[in-house]
């Protein structure tokens, strides 16, 4: 066959092909336009967004405690540093106590001289020779002196401080020799068996969640295995800095689980009702966002929207768009406004 008997046959076929592709679609202007594009369609929905949120966050000590002391005076004790482990009822801190020991020395002869005086008193009660208004101070002075007694016993055991509870120094602020005043902030323990996870949630999906609600929770430190763990408590408010509501969760530490490890949570959550579309619908450009919408004779116009919240897979709608209206979600190659279609499963 010639060159140019080979050439004819191709124009004849690619003019066939064409006259196929271009049959029976005319535009409205009179003029053949191009075929339908095939797309996948979903409705505009109107109701709570539900899914799971993860939320990152901190681990924190249930069980903190500041040691303070209740007396002042040199610091001849304190034996432990940040990070050491102290088991319940061990000597955390000694307060220097010989003035202490003194006055209680001489409290306590005060005592046993009034009780003498009392003795003597009540044998010259009996010859008649003392009242019994004497006899009366003689027992007051005793109460007095026993009140001193305590009070100064009192006192010396707080010039010991012990462990309240087996637990890990998370601080220490003075060195020994140090003076302490009143009322110092000496050490800060916690109590490594007992921790939580304290995380932060948006407003929008903070309010249907509440206590004893299982959730998810890993340790980022600790490998990618997820944690049982279930809500203790939602604070009323919301942070106004970040328009969030602080979230407790309850759980039980693995080995290797310390306050201030970075941590995630899955939570349940669901808002209240709003417009909707599947996030697959929505477009981007320069001017922001925009679907294209299924008009009653299939064809697509594009129109712009304002998002709100994504959740999962479905992103709520503020402003654009009305319930039950079709967007498209799949076949958006060669899509434009106005462009004819057909819905992948519907009639053509």
């Amino acid at each position: 066959m010639s060159r140019i008997a080979r050439l004819w046959l191709f124009t004849l076929a690619l003019a066939f092909l064409q006259a196929c592709s271009d049959d029976g679609h005319e535009a409205r202007n009179g003029k053949r336009e191009r075929p339908p594009v095939t797309v996948a369609v979903a409705t505009v929905g109107d109701g709570p967004l539900e899914g799971e949120q993860t939320t990152s966050g901190r681990l924190e000590a249930s069980r903190r405690v500041q040691i303070f002391n209740q007396e002042a005076g040199r610091v001849l004790e304190l034996p432990w540093h940040a990070g050491d482990r102290v088991r319940r009822g061990e000597l955390l801190v000694r307060i220097d106590d010989r003035l202490i020991q003194a006055q209680l020395r001489k409290a306590r002869a005060n005592l046993a001289q009034a009780r003498s005086d009392r003795q003597r008193l009540e044998s010259l009660f009996r010859q008649k020779l003392v009242s019994e208004e004497d006899i009366a101070r003689a027992d007051t002075a005793i109460k007095l002196a026993q009140a001193e007694v305590s009070q100064l016993e009192t006192r010396l055991t707080r010039t010991r401080i012990l462990a309240p509870f087996d637990a890990l120094v998370s601080e220490r602020r003075l060195e020994p020799g140090d003076v302490a005043p009143l009322h110092t902030h000496l050490l800060t323990l916690i109590d490594p068996a007992r921790l939580k996870a304290m995380v932060f949630l948006s407003e929008l999906l903070a309010d249907g969640l509440a206590p004893g609600q299982p959730v998810r929770l890993r340790i980022d430190a600790l490998g990618n295995r997820f944690l049982d763990g279930r809500i203790l408590r939602l604070t009323p408010g919301v942070d106004t800095r970040n328009l969030k509501r602080r979230i407790e969760i309850a759980f039980t530490p693995p080995a290797g689980a310390l306050p201030g490890q970075f941590v995630r949570v899955r939570l349940p959550v669901r808002t209240a009702a709003r417009l909707h579309v599947p996030f697959l619908a929505v477009r981007h450009d320069s001017h922001g966002a925009y679907v294209y919408r299924l008009d009653d004779d299939n064809r697509v116009r594009k129109v712009r929207i304002v998002t709100g919240l994504q959740l999962s897979e479905h992103i709520a709608v503020r402003e654009g768009l009305a319930a039950g209206e079709r967007v498209v979600v799949k076949g958006f190659t060669g899509l434009r406004d106005g462009r004819a279609v057909r819905v992948a499963g519907g009639d053509d």
